[in-house]
């Protein structure tokens, strides 16, 4: 692998492994989750921001309770099969000395270049931040 190639995959492999350590560490205080707002933007400006729940959805989800896991934050999906699925899929490159996930990445990222893409996505991301805002996540 080149160094840049590399650099991609322990890039994206320390982010999902934070990922994973975060979670462990809120599910290991479970149930003493802690009450005050753990998200910094929230500390600071006294509102959620778009991801703000998240990590009570994820909860939810573990604990069974899919309705309540999608009405906290319904961001918690994608993030749930990306902290499951891009590891996996780092492994496989790894072991077969493959770069599919960095070509894949690099594919979504000329799409999401795209307005047709990156508007509506940002669009049903302000839509979840002002619903975070109005059910005071």
């Amino acid at each position: 692998m080149l160094k840049s190639t590399r650099s991609f995959y322990l890039f994206f492999s320390a982010f999902l492994l934070s990922g994973w350590i975060w979670l462990l560490f809120q599910f290991s205080t479970f149930p003493h989750f802690p009450s005050h707002p753990v998200c910094i933007f929230k500390h600071v400006t006294g509102i959620p921001c778009p991801s703000c729940g998240v990590t009570r959805a994820l909860e939810a989800f573990y604990q069974g309770d899919y309705h309540s896991a999608f009405l906290i934050n319904p961001l918690f999906l994608p993030i749930f099969f990306a902290l499951l699925f891009f590891p996996c899929w780092i492994v496989f490159d790894f072991i077969s000395k493959r770069v599919s996930f960095m070509n894949a990445y690099d594919s979504f990222q000329k799409v999401f270049q795209k307005p047709i893409i990156w508007i509506p996505f940002f669009g049903l991301l302000l839509v979840n931040w002002i619903w975070n805002i109005a059910k005071g996540n």
